[in-house]
């Protein structure tokens, strides 16, 4: 792997490397030249230059040996790496890239490229909304019994340690607004009659197009639930963009294209939406300097839908 390569991989990444990961991080980013090198001689790989806007995770176009196009995906081996491959393995394509192989160890991931893979930021709202509604009609299959996914149930826990966090001093969010969307994610949870394995981040990024399906996801991110759900992340999206627009009339033409298509319940979408834009919004406290006012945003727009 060329130097040049690896130092540009190795800037694009390393603040959020640093933010999210630490001491763990900055020894995973000196040993990420050889981490690539090892995956070009396990798979016989030829790297091409990085895809642009890198985030936390090194992600390359490359050619196996015979010529074919796949993609590397290398991160700070961690949980998420592990759900996203347990993810891909439990859809199996339908809906969502192919999974060639993984060595979670080195926290590497071998994918089928999609071409064109054009994203759905990159298309009209309504061509958008159609490529969520047809990844969104992918077959659901039961899960075990025994399965290791988080559950929507795990991450609305970050309600309550977001009170326990603020419980002498007052929190960022506006206290009336994060007691709704609390209460609201206790009645959806307790009212959920179905659960399957969802994308869980399925928004425009994610979303790309194929010759050979049409749309097809990437980076789930694994957690069972409430099949409305799904919605979400989708319908605050794309930041900041969604806020310049006239977010009210936006956001209820996609849930009416949404209603009309998959047959969901426009109110319990709408109460989805309140409840995980908020746990956004907890989410992005340390993470995102004032992003977490975004979530806040949205949710008092859906609030008054």
């Amino acid at each position: 792997m060329s130097v040049h390569l690896s130092r540009a991989i190795t800037e694009a990444i390393e603040p959020n490397v640093l933010l999210y990961f630490g001491d763990r991080g900055r020894a995973w980013l000196r040993d990420l030249p050889e981490v690539l090198s090892e995956a070009e001689r396990k798979w016989n790989l030829h790297l091409l230059d990085p895809f642009p806007s890198l985030s936390i995770n090194a992600v390359l176009p490359a050619l196996r040996e015979d010529g074919t196009a796949v993609v590397l995906k290398a991160g700070v081996p961690n949980r998420e790496i592990e759900l996203e491959v347990e993810s891909l393995q439990f859809f199996a394509g339908e809906g969502s890239v192919h999974l060639l192989d993984a060595d979670l160890p080195n926290g590497l991931i071998l994918l089928d490229r999609i071409f064109p893979g054009t994203s759905a930021l990159q298309c009209d709202d309504d061509q958008a909304v159609e490529a969520f509604v047809e990844v969104s009609k992918r077959p659901r299959h039961r899960l075990p019994h025994d399965h290791n996914f988080p559950t929507l149930q795990n991450w609305f826990e970050g309600f309550a340690t977001y009170r326990q966090r603020f419980n002498r001093v007052g929190g960022p969010l506006p206290p009336q607004i994060f007691s709704r969307a609390e209460d609201i994610a206790t009645e959806l949870l307790a009212s959920t009659e179905e659960e399957v394995l969802l994308h869980g981040d399925l928004h425009h990024a994610n979303l790309l197009l194929s010759t050979e399906q049409s749309w097809v996801a990437i980076d789930p991110k694994g957690v069972v639930g409430d099949p409305l759900f799904e919605v979400v992340p989708f319908l605050r999206n794309p930041m900041p963009r969604l806020l310049k627009l006239e977010t009210k009339n936006v956001l209820q033409h996609r849930l009416a294209i949404i209603n009309e298509h998959l047959g969901y319940d426009i109110e319990r979408m709408i109460r989805w939406g309140i409840a995980e834009s908020i746990l956004s919004a907890i989410w992005d406290i340390d993470d995102v300097a004032e992003g977490w006012r975004r979530g806040v945003q949205v949710a008092e727009v859906l609030v008054g839908l």
